[in-house]
């Protein structure tokens, strides 16, 4: 095996792969990568028996073979490669050891038994194929309302329905609900809705480096896939169901606040910092101003800071929120957002965040009662 690749498009691409190398391998030679050439192409593989990386980077002087190498050690000397637009990379491999040559320094990995390392599974049935740029969006987005807690682990999913015209997305963790509707060309405009549960932290991966052309979104109820130009990545879908959520779902909101999102959650950012483990938000409301303060319960101390705003349905109001789970909802819009809001303060209700304009993601977030 043998490949000249650009030292910046090989630190990326291998950078990517090692997302999937688990932490704590079930068997020690899934700590390695599988380095493959064929044609002018290196694929680099990583699989852990739950989900599967591969990423494609263009090279010459070729000569066809494949490695399995520790991954992170590879990644490590990739990374003290010297750096230059032009500089390139030379792989290398017997079936003992594999050489990274580049600028007149050189390195050699041994070789792990290829017989030992898992057959990478194959894509399910394509379902569709959406624009990567939009795809991205919606799936970090829906995301971050994600469960972190690993004993549910169906709330720590983004649930995928298909439909003709468009794919669904939600994700909750039983304090917020975040859905989006991505605008696709299904594979079979004739097929029966599919509903699959796909760990979110496989979304965020495939997404964390942004789309641009298009992605191939390959779904079955055991798997789901996702491909594009140079990536694929499959991940095992999970079993169980979400909380019926949708009963939360006013059909009007009787207080609905419009101001900056990026503003908001900057300003939240700054402000929050004075808020203690349990400690809210207040979002007061009054004049054409939104004031925002932080809520310390029996502390000494303050922090507010204000920005212009309007409303509709009362002329001054206050409501409440937890921070780590109101503010990423306003995360990567740059535009203002309308907020759906209750106006019981003294009862828990859910806020409906909605970008202005022409977009189709929304949130739920619980609000916080006024004691």
């Amino acid at each position: 095996m043998r490949i000249t690749v650009n030292r910046a498009e090989l630190a990326s691409a291998l950078g990517w792969a090692a997302k999937g190398l688990p932490a704590r391998p079930v068997i020690p030679v899934l700590d390695g990568m599988k380095l493959s050439v064929d044609g002018h192409m290196l694929t680099l593989s990583v699989f852990d028996y739950e989900q599967s990386l591969s990423v494609r980077v263009s090279g010459n002087d070729t000569e066809a073979g494949e490695v399995l190498v520790d991954g992170r050690d590879l990644k490590r000397i990739v990374s003290k490669l010297p750096k230059g637009k032009q500089v390139t990379a030379v792989l290398s491999a017997t079936g003992e050891a594999l050489t990274v040559a580049s600028q007149g320094t050189t390195w050699t990995l041994p070789a792990l038994p290829p017989e030992e390392y898992p057959a990478l599974p194959g894509l399910p049935p394509l379902s569709g194929v959406a624009a990567g740029e939009a795809f991205a969006c919606s799936a970090v987005r829906v995301s971050r309302a994600a469960s972190r807690d690993a004993t549910l682990p169906a709330l720590g999913c983004v649930e995928l329905t298909t439909h003709s015209a468009a794919l669904g997305l939600t994700a909750t963790d039983r304090y917020r609900v975040a859905f989006d509707r991505l605008f696709w060309t299904p594979a079979n405009p004739e097929a029966r809705s599919l509903t699959v549960l796909v760990p979110s932290h496989a979304l965020e991966t495939f997404s964390s480096k942004g789309q641009s052309g298009k992605v191939a979104i390959h779904l079955s109820a055991e798997m789901a896939g996702f491909a594009d130009d140079a990536r694929t990545l499959t991940v095992r879908t999970r079993s169980g169901s979400f909380p019926k959520w949708r009963a939360l779902l006013p059909a009007k909101s009787p207080l609905t606040l419009i101001t900056s999102a990026p503003e908001l959650a900057a300003i939240i950012g700054r402000v929050g910092t004075m808020c203690g483990k349990g400690e809210p938000i207040a979002l007061a409301y009054a004049g054409g101003t939104l004031t925002i303060q932080a809520i310390r319960e029996g502390r000494a101390g303050a922090a507010s800071e204000s920005l212009p705003a309007t409303a509709d349905g009362a002329d001054e109001f206050e409501v409440r929120f937890y921070a780590p789970y109101f503010t990423p909802m306003l995360d990567g819009f740059d535009g203002d957002v309308s907020i759906g809001l209750a106006n019981d303060p003294a009862k828990p209700k859910a806020a409906i965040i909605k970008p202005c304009g022409n977009d189709t993601f929304a949130a739920l977030v619980v609000q916080t009662p006024i004691r």
